[in-house]
Formats: structure tokens, C-alpha cells, sequence
């Protein structure tokens, strides 16, 4: 919930009744309110893209896993293996490994802040990995020409190897978090009570990571008022468009209610 209102302090009391128009201060002729304007360059330091760090981690483990299958399954632990039985057997448990660890989510930002959670779903899956590789050799009839000495090391290393990088990355993910360079910014288009009851439910989510940066809104009055949950409105639809052009943002959020056709045809126009 901190993180949430890191972009935009609490409105003071009646802040709304100080300012004019939507809410935002007096514009510049064809510019943004002063404090639309100092809310985006304040977001235009760049991000690390979740998709990007998770592609990165993904291939790390993969190079983990891929590296101490190769030592311990040519290091001579167990007896001299076929080459076809260790390519195999290492295409096998890469497969397995990605599959497992995603089903784990085990590239989630959220699940990567928390390294309780983080190392447990990590050893799950990693422990899933071997026990398939174990079936598919006694009950498959496959991979007969690798020792069990050779699948214990394997699990031993990588499993220590695995740990201790998921924790590094755990490490930094938290300190870019902190930081506001690992996040999803987002501005919402509405305002009231729907886009009340949205901000709630999503500070009310453990470990996100969406950052409000803002709301706009072409209504003005109770429907929909110039503070919202905590953030004050920062312009209009139109003012979007040049905000956009000055913040860095990843997410446009409508809590325009369905029935309002007009508006959102107005909207997507824009």
C-alpha cells in the first residue's frame, strides 16, 4: 500500500476547494496543470521491465541447471555415461525444470520479492524435476546408462546453486522496488466510487507492484471528485495524451462503467 502512494502525496484537506477547473491547478496554454506536470517528470526515470528480469532470470537458470547436469553427469561420479544417455537425460530435466518452475511461479515478481515463498516453490519444483527423471527411469525403461550417484549430485549442487541465486535475485528485487525501478506505473481513466473501490483492491494486494501514478477524468462534481482514494485527479482524457508523452507508463486502467458508451467511444477516439 506504501508503494502505491509513493508517486502523489496524501491531498491536504480541502485541497479540492483550492484549486480550479479539474482540479489540477492552472494549466499552461496547451500544456498540463503545474502539478500534472511535476507528477510526470518525476516518472520519467526508466524502469527494469518485470518481462525482462524474468527472461534473465529464466536463462540463468536454465545455464545453472545445464552446467552442473553436465559436471556431474561427465565428472566420472557413478562411472563413465553414453553421450546419448547424458543428452537425453539433460534435455529431459531442462524441460522439466521450466515447466516446473514456471507452474511454481517462480518468475513472478511478487513471488521473487518474498524469499520465504520464493526458495520454497523452488525447492518444490527442483525436487518435482528428479522425481519425474527417477519414473521416467525405472518405469520407462529410459536412461538406464545414468547412476544414481551421478542424479544425487546433480540435485545436491543444483538445488544449493539454484538457492543461493534466486536469493541474490531476491536481494535486488526488493532493492528495486524500494527504489521505484521495479514496478508497473499506471493512470487510471474515471473516477468515484469505481475507481475508489479499484485503488482499495489493489493495496490491498499483498507484494504488487502497480503504481498509481494518477487519475483522469472529464467529469467534474460528486460523480467524480478531485480527490480519490488518496490521489487527487490530475486532468482530463485530453491531458492524458500529453502526460503520457512526458511520464514513462506502463498501464492504462478504464474504470468507466460499461453503460457509459458514449464516453468510452469518446475515449478510444482520443
Amino acid at each position: 500500500a506504501q508503494l502505491l502512494k509513493d508517486v502523489l502525496p496524501a491531498a491536504a484537506p480541502g485541497e479540492a476547494h483550492a484549486t480550479s477547473g479539474t482540479g489540477t491547478g492552472a494549466k499552461a496554454s496547451g500544456g498540463l496543470s503545474p502539478r500534472a506536470l511535476e507528477v510526470a517528470e518525476s516518472l520519467q526515470k526508466s524502469v527494469i521491465s518485470p518481462s525482462v528480469l524474468s527472461g534473465f532470470v529464466r536463462l540463468a537458470d536454465m545455464a545453472i541447471v545445464g552446467t552442473i547436469g553436465v559436471v556431474a553427469l561427465t565428472g566420472g561420479f557413478g562411472g563413465e555415461s553414453a553421450m546419448t544417455d547424458v543428452l537425453a537425460t539433460l534435455g529431459i530435466a531442462l524441460i522439466l525444470t521450466a515447466t516446473f518452475l514456471q507452474a511454481a511461479d517462480c518468475y513472478q515478481i511478487p513471488v521473487m520479492r518474498n524469499i520465504v515463498s520464493h526458495g520454497a516453490r523452488m525447492t518444490i519444483a527442483w525436487t518435482l524435476v528428479f522425481a519425474a527423471l527417477f519414473m521416467i527411469k525405472t518405469f520407462g525403461g529410459l536412461l538406464d546408462g545414468i547412476a544414481d550417484e551421478q542424479y544425487s549430485i546433480w540435485f545436491g549442487l543444483g538445488l544449493a546453486t539454484l538457492l543461493a541465486a534466486r536469493f541474490t535475485v531476491s536481494l535486488f528485487v526488493r532493492k528495486w522496488t524500494k527504489d521505484g525501478r521495479l514496478e508497473r506505473r499506471a493512470v487510471i481513466v474515471g473516477g468515484g466510487e469505481l475507481a475508489s473501490e479499484f485503488i482499495h483492491e489493489v493495496e490491498r494486494q499483498p507484494n504488487n507492484d502497480i503504481r498509481i501514478c494518477g487519475l483522469f477524468d472529464d467529469r467534474k462534481g460528486s460523480r467524480s471528485p478531485e480527490v480519490v482514494a488518496g490521489y487527487p485527479k490530475l486532468g482530463t482524457v485530453r491531458d492524458l495524451v500529453e502526460f503520457a508523452r512526458v511520464a514513462r507508463i506502463d498501464m492504462l486502467i478504464v474504470t468507466i462503467p460499461l453503460r457509459a458508451e458514449k464516453r468510452l467511444a469518446d475515449f478510444l477516439k482520443t
